[in-house]
This record gives C-alpha cells, sequence and structure tokens, in this order.
C-alpha cells in the first residue's frame, strides 16, 4: 500500500522491468489501469484479471499478485496442451509440457482439497486420489488426461475449486464411463493417487 499513491508511469516502469525480467510480455496501458484499480481498491476481489492473452495473472485475496508462466500453465486457449485423451498406465510417468505425471494403484487415501492455498498450487506438487471403476474379469482400466471433469467423475479434493485451473492442467481421470462398472454403475472399488510434479528445470 505504501505505493499506492504513485502514478501509472511509475507502475508502468516497475511492471515493465518486472515482467521483462522474467520473459514475459508487458501489459497494455489499458491493462495497466485495470491492474492498479483492482489491486488497490478499498475492499480487493480475488480472481483472474485481464492483463494479457498469452499468460495469466491472478489476484489473491490479500492482495498479492500471481503470473503464471504460460508453459506451465497455457492461458491461451491455443497454447494448450495437446494431450487430452492420452493413456496413462498405471506406474508409469508421462511428461506433458514441463509436468511429469503419474498414477499408482492405491488404498483410498482422503485428500480434503487438491490445494490448502495459492501458495501450495504454486509449489507445483500436485496429488489426488481418482476412483478407478473396476470391470467384471477384466483389467483396471487406465486413466488419461481429460479435458475437463465433470460433475460426476470430479474427484473429491477438486470440488469448488476454480474450473479454470481444473481445465488447463493436464490432469488425469477416468477413460471408462462410470455406467460401465460392474453390478450396472455400482460404486468403484479402487483407487488410484495421481501425481503431477512440476519441473522447469528441463524446459
Amino acid at each position: 500500500k505504501e505505493f499506492s499513491n504513485q502514478g501509472s508511469y511509475f507502475w508502468k516502469i516497475v511492471l515493465r522491468e518486472m515482467l521483462h525480467s522474467c520473459g514475459l510480455g508487458m501489459f497494455s496501458d489499458k491493462a495497466i489501469m485495470s491492474f492498479l484499480k483492482r489491486v488497490f481498491a478499498k475492499k480487493i476481489t480475488s480472481g483472474w484479471l485481464q492483463c494479457r492473452k498469452d499468460y495469466a495473472v491472478y489476484l489473491m485475496e490479500d492482495g498479492r499478485v500471481m503470473v503464471l508462466y504460460p508453459d506451465s500453465f497455457p492461458w491461451r486457449k491455443t497454447d494448450q496442451y495437446d494431450s487430452v485423451g492420452e493413456v496413462v498406465p498405471f506406474g508409469k510417468k508421462k511428461k506433458v509440457g514441463p509436468w511429469e505425471i503419474s498414477s499408482n494403484i492405491t488404498p483410498y487415501v482422503h485428500i480434503e482439497k487438491v490445494f490448502e492455498s495459492w501458495e501450495d498450487f504454486m509449489s507445483g506438487n500436485i496429488q489426488y486420489c481418482v476412483e478407478v471403476p473396476k470391470l467384471d474379469g477384466r483389467d483396471l482400466p487406465p486413466l488419461k488426461i481429460v479435458d475437463v471433469f465433470t460433475r460426476q467423475s470430479r474427484p473429491l479434493a477438486w470440488k469448488g475449486f476454480d474450473l479454470k485451473v481444473q481445465s488447463t492442467l493436464p490432469l488425469l481421470g477416468n477413460s471408462v464411463e462410470p455406467s460401465t462398472t460392474e453390478n450396472g454403475g455400482g460404486s468403484p472399488t479402487r483407487y488410484a493417487m495421481v501425481k503431477l510434479v512440476l519441473n522447469r528445470e528441463e524446459t
């Protein structure tokens, strides 16, 4: 707040130096004015800021701002990962951009929320538990990278969490609809722990 009275030219210089040092493009003049209005509002409203089309900017409730690299969080629809539908066998790892994805059959592990805070999200270490349909007389169907969770398929840990995050990250879900499970669509009887680990050093 100590710099809240500085003019737009001051913030234009500060933002330009900060963003360019990270290899990111600068906001437009119109976006800067909108940014300052949101960040220095008397009552801050958290949410996504419309600053750039090629990378994401998020304002947290305490006034801090997250800027996400587009290689790990492709904000523009045309830049999103071309991996939806790809199958990832249990016990195997797959690279999607800078993310390493894996899943393993495990006893049920209750995870209340996939992220307790946005700091957890920024850590680049994500895990959640998925119910896997048990097909009668067959091996468990592997998980696949999903475009978006449906209300029925969304893991408990993802319920209520930002839909934009869910639709942007390369998340694993079921490759088989619940209606094909044994006993005419009864509850799945196996669980898989899914892990996503961000590794920017290799990108």
